[in-house]
Parts: structure tokens; sequence; C-alpha cells
């Protein structure tokens, strides 16, 4: 075995430096591959003050000793991998150890360039985790001003810090391959088909207790080696495709800002108008916007939860966000106040136009809804609204499960095309129109759209082709991306760490005018995120009403249930639409004639924005959004349920094999869920740890993280429970005044 805790080893290593002339001057920079992980044992303290390992077998008989027992966590290995040609793996017990290998690391790196501006990224994957224990050896670095970047508390998505010994100094960056892969490593090993894969550990793994003194095994060893080892590979990758690791993304979006910023290089008419709107955006505008989106529509049809439903249909949309930002017109311009007698004029406009003058948005007021469908549209976060005061038992209901069924007020923001399908979905005695702002529309520009349809028809070509399963992975990962680029805030809440995570919101008027003054190099205003979310929605829910008697459950893209034949004709009806609008748009941005119908290798076309049908099913019941069970027919001639539940690792979904098995009362053990909870410590202190040899040893560690197996509950509101109870005509026995809350 390679003695992994040789660090003189370092000494070897011929560290590489890509330089690069920016304007007059060369630029030096780090260019060697380095990454970090670590391994740490979780524990339970007991009454004797002794950090005992999980049991299951325990937990069933003595539950509440974890619900009450402090819960503690111990680093005992650490191991950094670095590539210079040849990949050379470093490991150390303790936080001690780590920072001896630093320094050393600092010194060699310093003495070969002579360089205290020198940036040394360090990769590490959820780079969350492992930071709440670096604490223990490295929060005096991290409390150095703007040290730790991060969109949430506990989650950094990249830390740069000065790192000084008594002879060099360099700065040591951390960065997080989860924010740039967005995936596990397992995923991501295997998505690109990387020659190091992550080995899986054996059930039970985690529930023995290891320190610094346990004696590890072969087998051990290479399970941690093999961690480092595989994203070196992975790095590797991307260093090819952008040159160097400094022009790497910190980010997945950053990825594809950048494919998208070099497509538009050239259009300078949209990049500079969709700068001025950001530019030039009102801080009530903006707040405005905020309340008009709305992400995808996910939602079970109040008069089939928890029943089962029998020989169904799923149809999902072909990529639908891309679809809807190639086929549709979104703001391109500044926001102007439209006056109240020209409303009639914004309202007459097809929002369903390739090419429309105008998008605009609404604050409305309306009185007496109700909802028309069976399937309820609009959420009641998304305004302010006025319940009826007297409800009665199956004469009034409120809430559908977070959605308006009827209420006496409501009052909030709409796209245009939100209140195109409000209008239809609800009933109403009256509405007034409070206000109103417009902005000129058109199409996206071509260079996009190109761009979009390039990577989808990848997506599409390349799938199961394992030459080039990487190109495969990078399309399917823009397709996926290239929606939530375009809806970034300009201002989100600011998040610090000074030795404790704070949160700065950026809520006051000087704050946002300061914040969108440094926005720079925008070419998809905040606004078009808003219309693509909105399109989306509105595509769906223009079938949703056709269709609403029968759709059992619709998810942002997809809709389930027992569709009729003349139901598909309506879904085909809306396909033959899709298609007319495709050739609008390759007529309009004089695209080729196949660029929305790629094929599959198997020469099946794979026509973008068109509602494809799915596997049927024999069976299909639901709980509630993200909650559902499906029964098919395999090829054998038997049968499979398969769940679907947001939350629960999918194999513990496995327990359920009948329709029955799945109801609202399904509980999940925590042996087996799977399922995993993390409790942060921010003051540990002191814990004796007996490890799974019988050794003792006595830890220090303020920082951590105990990772517990958790139980899983399949339940639903108790208000939810009884809506669903009184739409399908029973009765309940919870009291309907919790309604009231």
């Amino acid at each position: 075995m390679t003695n992994y805790f040789d660090y003189k080893r370092l000494s070897l290593i011929k560290f590489k430096m890509n330089r690069q002339k920016v304007r007059t001057t060369t630029k030096a920079m780090f260019d060697s591959i380095i990454t970090f992980d670590i391994e740490t044992s979780n524990g339970y303290v007991d009454d004797s003050g002794v950090a005992r390992p999980y049991s299951h077998d325990m937990y069933e008989k003595n539950p509440q000793f974890y619900s009450r027992a402090n819960k503690v966590s111990l680093l005992y290995v650490w191991q950094l991998a670095i590539d210079d040609g040849q990949i050379h793996v470093f490991m150390g017990r303790t936080w001690g150890d780590f920072r001896k290998f630093l320094d050393m690391l600092t010194n060699k790196v310093f003495a070969q360039f002579q360089n205290d501006k020198l940036v040394i990224p360090i990769y590490i994957h959820n780079l969350g985790f492992e930071f709440q224990h670096l604490r223990n050896c490295m929060d005096e670095e991290f409390k150095q001003e703007d040290a730790v970047f991060a969109r949430e508390a506990r989650k950094p998505m990249r830390v740069r810090f000065r790192y000084e010994t008594s002879t060099s100094s360099v700065i040591i960056e951390f960065r997080d391959t989860l924010c740039l892969t967005q995936k596990s490593l397992d995923q991501w090993c295997k998505d690109e088909d990387l020659p190091i894969k992550k080995l899986h550990e054996p059930d039970g793994y985690y529930d023995e207790i290891r320190t610094p003194l346990t004696e590890l095994t072969d087998e051990e060893y290479k399970y941690q080696v093999n961690d480092v080892v595989s994203m070196i590979h992975g790095i590797r990758k991307y260093k090819e495709k952008f040159g160097s690791l400094d022009e790497i993304p910190m980010t997945q979006t950053g990825i594809v800002r950048q494919k998208c910023e070099k497509a538009l290089k050239s259009n300078k008419e949209w990049t500079s108008a969709q700068q001025r709107v950001t530019d030039n955006m009102p801080i009530n505008v903006y707040k405005d916007l905020l309340r008009a989106y709305a992400g995808g529509w996910t939602h079970a049809n109040s008069h089939y939860v928890n029943k089962v439903v029998e020989n169904g249909r799923a149809y999902d949309f072909a990529s639908s966000y891309p679809a809807a930002m190639c086929m549709f017109s979104y703001p391109k311009d500044e926001w102007f106040v439209v006056d109240p007698s020209d409303y009639d004029y914004y309202l007459s406009l097809n929002t369903r136009d390739y090419i429309r003058p105008y998008v605009y948005y609404l604050h409305v007021t309306c009185k007496n809804i109700k909802a028309k469908t069976q399937n309820t549209f609009w959420s009641s976060s998304r305004g302010d609204v006025d319940w009826l005061k007297e409800v009665q038992l199956g004469k009034y209901l409120k809430m559908d499960n977070g959605r308006i069924y009827e209420a006496k007020e409501y009052r909030g923001v709409m796209t245009d095309l939100d209140w195109s399908i409000f209008q239809r979905a609800y009933t109403m005695s009256d509405y007034t129109i409070d206000y109103m702002y417009a902005a000129e529309a058109s199409p996206l520009p071509r260079e996009l759209v190109k761009l979009i349809l390039k990577y989808y028809q990848y997506k599409t070509t390349l799938k199961g082709n394992d030459a080039m399963k990487s190109q495969y992975t990078e399309s399917k990962q823009f397709i996926n991306s290239i929606y939530g680029m375009a809806v970034t805030r300009i201002i989100s809440d600011e998040i610090g760490y000074n030795g404790k995570w704070e949160k700065d919101k950026l809520d006051t008027t000087d704050k946002y005018y300061e914040r969108r003054d440094e926005c720079s190099n925008i070419f998809l205003a905040y606004p078009v995120g808003v219309w693509v979310a909105a399109y989306a929605r509105n595509n769906l829910w223009e079938l949703i009403l056709q269709l609403d008697e029968r759709v059992v459950y619709g998810d942002t893209d997809s809709l389930k249930g027992p569709f009729t034949k003349e139901d598909v004709e309506i879904i085909n009806d809306y396909n033959d639409w899709i298609e007319l609008r495709q050739s609008e748009v390759i007529n309009h941005l004089r695209l080729f004639p196949n660029s929305f119908t790629p094929k599959t290798p198997k020469g099946l076309v794979k026509s973008l924005g068109v509602f494809e049908e799915e596997e049927p099913w024999l069976e299909f019941k639901t709980l509630g959004a993200k909650r559902y069970a499906c029964t098919y027919l395999k090829e054998d001639g038997t049968t499979e349920v398969k769940l679907t539940v947001a939350g629960l690792p999918k194999r513990a979904t496995k327990k359920v094999n009948t329709m029955a098995k799945f109801n609202n009362h399904t509980h999940w053990t925590n042996r087996e869920s799977f399922k995993k909870t993390h409790v942060y410590n921010d003051n540990q202190g002191m814990v004796k740890w007996i490890d799974r040899d019988g050794k003792g040893y006595v830890s220090n560690d303020k920082f951590g993280i105990c990772i517990t197996p958790t139980s899983f509950d399949m339940s639903m509101t108790d208000e939810f429970e009884v809506f669903c109870n009184v739409i399908q005509g029973g009765t309940s026995t919870n009291p309907f005044n919790i309604l009231n809350k």
C-alpha cells in the first residue's frame, strides 16, 4: 500500500502554472488539480458521557434516548489528491495533521513560484459538509473579510482566504463541485464515464464508530481514496473543456451563462435592451415581478386523492421550459405604466401569439371567486386573500392544498398569461384592475434559440451513445439549466460568515438600487424568466381546462389521467398547434426545417414542446403533490408498483408493492427509510468515544455535523384531508373549523 501519510513526498511534486496575457501583463494561475474529502463518525452521548454508535435495534427499544441524546461527530480520516500528470494521494487522521500538511503545501508552492497572490484551488464535493468540520482547524481564516461566498446559510459555494506560514503566503480557495455538477459524486462518475467510480459503502458502514486511533482496513482506505481520485478525473474533463482551472465556472448555471454570452456577443441590440431593462427597473416593478413569479404547477385532483384510478395514460411535454423560450415573445425593454383608458387594448392582445407587441402584468382585485375546475389553479400565497367568514361543512370550502377554491376577495399581481387562465378557471362577481404595467415584447434572439435547439438535438441524438456520453450529459445539463439562468434575481438576501452565519435582508430601497447598479453583462433580464415559467404553466393549463375532470395529477410539464379517445384527440390538436408554431419560428428566424424535430438513435422523432405519451399505467393513486404510486405491466406479464415520493430515497419505495400499502398512514421506520437528517453542532465540546475495537478517544472538536437516520411518514394535512373528504361527497370526523386557522 502506498504510504499516504508520508508528507515529504510533496517535495517531489512539480506543480503546474498557467500563464495568460491580460492586456499588457501576464497573469500566473495555479493549474494543478487538488481534491479533498473527509470521513466522520456519528455518535449519541449516553448518560455516562460516552458517544455510542447508532443502532436500529436499540432505537426500536428506546427511541426516547435518540430524541434527547446529544448528537456529535468526529473526523477520523481526511484524504487529499494532487494531480501533476500523476495522481498523488495524501491522508491524515486529525485536524492537526491537516494543518501540518497545508503548511508544507503552502511552503512548497510558494518556493516553486515565489508569488504571494497565487490562488490554490482545492475542490470539495459538497463543501457545506466539509466546511462545518473544517471550522475546527481554520475558523480564524474563514473569518477574513469576504472569505465565504454563499447564497444560503451553511451552504458555501466558495471559500477564499489568505493562508500564511512563517516563510510563505498564498491564497487557498475551496470550491464546491456539487454546485458545479449539480449531482452526487456517484452520478457524476457514471454520467461522465470516469475511469474511477465511486465505491458504495456496505450497509451499516456509517453506524460504526471510528476515531483517529481506529485501525482502518485496506477496503476502507480504497473507498476513501476513490472519492478524491474520481474527483481528479472529473475535474480533468472540465479543465480540458475550459482550458484552465481558473476558467471553470463556479456553478452549472455559470457554464450555461458562458455559452449564452458567447452566442449573443454579436447581438448588441438585444443585450443592450436587456441591460437597459435591469438598469432602469424601479423597485416597485421589481417587487411586483417577484410576486408575479411562480414555479411549476404541481397538484393532485382532490376528487381522486387516496383513490385507485385504473387504466390511465401519462403525457409529458418535451423540454417544456426550453420549448417556451423558443416559441413565444418576451419583455425586451423598459416597463411603463399603462393608462387606465388603454386597459382594454392590452386585455385584447392574444397572449399566445408568437410575435406580439407587448407583454403586461396587472394588480387585480377579484370579488367572490370560486373554482370552476376540479384542478384549482392559483396559489393563495401569491397575493392577499379575504376568506369567507362563515364556513359550513359541505357548503363553503376555502383552500385546496394551498390553492384557492373559494374566497370572498383576492388581491395580487399576475402576468397576462396567468390572468388569462385565472378568468377561465374561476367564477367571480366582479374584478378591478388596480394598475397595469407593460413592456415591448419580441421573440428571443435567433442566436439564443439556435443554441437551445442545438443542445436539444444533442440531448436527443446522443442518448445511449457511450462514445458521446460526456457530450450527452453536457447537453442535458444545458437544457435543464438554461431556464434557471433566466430567472436569476437582481438582488437576494446577503449571507455572511464571521464565526457564525448571518443574513442581511436586502429589502431597502437604497440597497436595491445599489445592487441593481452593480449588475452588468445582462442578456436575459429577470422578467424573461418570469414569463418563461408563466408560458410553461399556461401551456399545461390550456390542456387542463379541456381535460379537467380526467386530469388526476399534474406536475410542471406532465399530466396523468384515464384519458379517453376524445381526450387524446384534444392532445393531438394541441400538438398540431405546436408544430405550426415551430414552422412559424423556423420561418421568422430562418432556421433549418428540422431544427425542432431531431431523431433518437432508434429513429423516433422527438419534437420539441409537444405532449408525448409515456408508459400507460394499470393503477394510479395520489396522496397529494409529489406523492403518487403507479402499477405497471412488465414484459413478463407480472405487475410492478413504482412510487414517487418527495423526500423519500428511491430504494425505500420498494417497501410498497401494492396500492393498499400506499395510503395516508404508510410509515417507514428508521431502518426502512434509508433517509438521513443532519444535526449541526456549533459548540460540541469534549466528547469521549469508544471505537469499534474498544479503543477510547477524547475529542475536543467544537464544530460538526451528526448524520442520523430518521423515519418517514406518509400523511396529508388535516386541512387537505377534510377538503378531499368533503369534495368526494363524504364527511369528516375532524372539526371543520381547522379550515379557519
